[in-house]
């Protein structure tokens, strides 16, 4: 039987589920050594991804990962706190931040499968899109 990403990140989670720091690295050792033996590693990052839903879900969890045109700040953080709080509010918010320059200004927030582009990069090619539709 082949199983899926997403059925091997619940197995990973219930090896896990409840355990202290040394019991759950032992389950996790074993459970790379498994996959490795079925030549399954390229699986990896999907299982873990799969993994990190899992237990959002089951500790009222969700991660966002916030991208800044520079190193943002607790209030900038807080500020995308409190517009994802508003959409999910009976979670806890965990906010991750990367730094990308390209952006210029603004912020892209990826939630799950969502993506919202509100950067001022993506705001000056839709400017760019809609002077090039008049002039032409």
């Amino acid at each position: 039987m082949k199983l899926t990403a997403k059925q091997y990140a619940n197995i990973l989670y219930l090896i896990t589920e409840g355990k202290d720091e040394k019991s759950s690295r032992e389950a996790i050792s074993k459970f790379v050594s498994f996959l490795e033996r079925g030549k399954k590693l390229k699986l990896v990052p999907k299982i873990l991804s799969h993994f990190e839903r899992i237990f959002e879900d089951k500790h009222e969890e969700i991660t966002v990962e916030a991208t800044f045109a520079r190193s943002a700040g607790e209030e900038e953080k807080k500020l995308v706190r409190n517009f994802i709080k508003q959409r999910f509010p009976k979670k806890k918010v965990n906010v991750r931040s990367f730094v990308d320059p390209k952006i210029k200004g603004g912020i892209i927030m990826k939630i799950r499968d969502d993506l919202y582009d509100v950067s001022l990069q993506r705001k000056l090619l839709i400017l760019k899109k809609a002077i090039s539709g008049i002039i032409s």
